[in-house]
């Protein structure tokens, strides 16, 4: 953690889609069975979403609003905060367009019952956004939270990833063939692929992956977990394994098919070719994340 000194003037709140809009803008609002619901969880968002802005600009702060859907026609270097109006989903988009600014996650329908998101990512609450205020004073620290980035060839993709990165074939069903690096270990792989997690994303897909296992936040480590290998054609070194943070995780696709991805993103897709040389690391520009 890190004490913040430069002045916030300038705030960016980008909001998800609610279903409710969503099916509206898709003309099926007549499809929908629980209607009330949707409805009310549209109103919580958006009543999240006005106090969030009211607040921010009562504490004389440039703020302006946009539904994640326009997020890239902003230049996002104009600002000084970048505020994810949403939960987990919402807050990972943000993220992938966040380099030097600040960012927070604020979870606008809470968990409860069968509705709203758990918010694992998000460092606010929607019945905190009172909190808002000890942010406008200055009363607030930062977390920087460890990304990882990818080459491919030597050239740096323009993404990153909070949670994983992910190689696997353009269908979850499929399987790959790929040769990986890491540390002493050099192996050729078949199955459906791998994931390489960050400490905080190994309370994801990674926990799935490796029956519970999580990387504290506070170790400079992350995780590399194999999906579905074909244990019974070849004995591997390894299945899931956590690694230094100064290792790079080394890829070779040896067939065609082969995908990697950034945080489930499907906007991040990039598509390798039979022999690309990818390389997987601990990026040195990690998530500036407040927290009140």
């Amino acid at each position: 953690m890190i004490i913040w000194v430069i002045k916030i003037q300038r705030a960016l709140l980008v909001e998800r889609s609610t279903d409710y809009e969503v099916y509206k803008a898709t003309n099926t609002l007549a499809n929908v069975s629980d209607i009330e619901l949707i409805l009310k969880l549209h109103k919580l968002h958006k009543s999240c979403c006005d106090t969030v802005e009211s607040l921010l600009k009562e504490g004389g702060w440039n703020v302006t609003r946009v539904p994640i859907t326009q997020l890239s026609i902003y230049k996002t270097t104009e600002f000084d905060l970048l505020v994810s109006a949403g939960g987990d989903g919402t807050l990972l988009k943000v993220a992938q367009i966040a380099r030097e600014q600040l960012v927070l996650g604020i979870n606008t329908i809470e968990r409860h019952d069968n509705y709203g998101s758990l918010g694992g990512l998000c460092t606010l609450r929607a019945s905190e956004v009172g909190k808002l205020e000890e942010l406008i004073t200055g009363y607030y620290s930062v977390e920087e939270w460890e990304r990882l980035g990818a080459r491919v060839n030597g050239t740096e993709l323009p993404y990153l990833a909070l949670n994983e990165v992910a190689i696997g074939p353009k269908r979850f069903y499929g399987t790959v063939h790929i040769n990986v690096e890491f540390l002493d270990v050099s192996e050729y792989f078949i199955g459906s692929g791998l994931i390489v997690a960050t400490a905080r994303g190994s309370t994801a897909w990674f926990t799935s992956l490796t029956n519970g296992h999580r990387i504290h936040p506070k170790l400079k480590a992350y995780g590399i977990a194999a999906i579905d290998p074909f244990e019974k054609r070849l004995k591997y070194k390894w299945h899931s394994i956590t690694v230094p943070a100064d290792t790079i995780t080394k890829v070779t696709p040896l067939r065609p098919g082969v995908e990697l991805v950034f945080d489930s993103l499907a906007y991040t897709t990039h598509k390798l070719a039979p022999n690309d040389r990818v390389e997987v690391y601990v990026s040195s520009q990690p998530l500036r994340v407040v927290r009140v």
